[in-house]
């Protein structure tokens, strides 16, 4: 499945985008379900977006037509309030453009230079998937309540440490 996505060597980031089911009462961040979305040069009416499959615990892409999105600020200003269960929310996801935030500078407007799964051990299907860009990487990876990412200067979730205790974690270029 993920063997497929080789396609994006070469392909430039034109936006980032993070769609969140709000952790409504969770009390804790870093199990919420948050899935990144690309929007690549040339592909202004489509979102690559990485999700968590539900079958099992894996990493599955597809393209869709680019949502209607809300700004990072309301969601930064709203997190605590959801968290303590204390501002209602819809259950359904919400999508968040995080272009032009910083953290992502290395990012959007950069070209995708390598392609990596995770897989642990040699035997193990692909469970996530590393995109590198000269100064930054996208780390997808499922977690407890879906799907989590990271990149050099944003982590969420508790990282690969629940996959590192099943086995060495190996990164395989596509």
């Amino acid at each position: 499945m993920l063997e497929n996505m080789k396609f994006l060597n070469g392909r430039v980031v034109e936006g980032i985008f993070l769609r969140i089911f709000p952790p409504y009462g969770e009390g804790d961040f870093s199990s919420a379900d948050i899935s990144v979305g690309l929007r690549l040069l040339g592909e202004k009416e489509m979102l690559l977006i990485f999700v968590s499959s539900e079958d099992n615990w894996a990493i599955k892409a597809a393209f869709v037509c680019v949502p209607k999105f809300k700004a990072w600020l309301e969601f930064e200003r709203d997190l605590p309030a959801i968290l303590n269960g204390e501002k209602e929310v819809e259950y359904a996801y919400v999508f968040y453009d995080v272009s032009g935030q910083e953290v992502f500078s290395e990012i959007v407007g950069k070209k995708i230079v390598s392609v990596e799964a995770l897989t642990i051990d040699e035997d193990w299907e692909p469970f996530g998937l590393k995109l590198n860009f000269e100064r930054d990487y996208i780390l997808v990876y499922p977690n407890t309540d879906g799907s989590a990412f990271e990149t050099k200067l944003y982590k969420h979730g508790r990282g690969l440490g629940e996959f590192e205790v099943m086995g060495g974690i190996q990164y395989k270029k596509l």
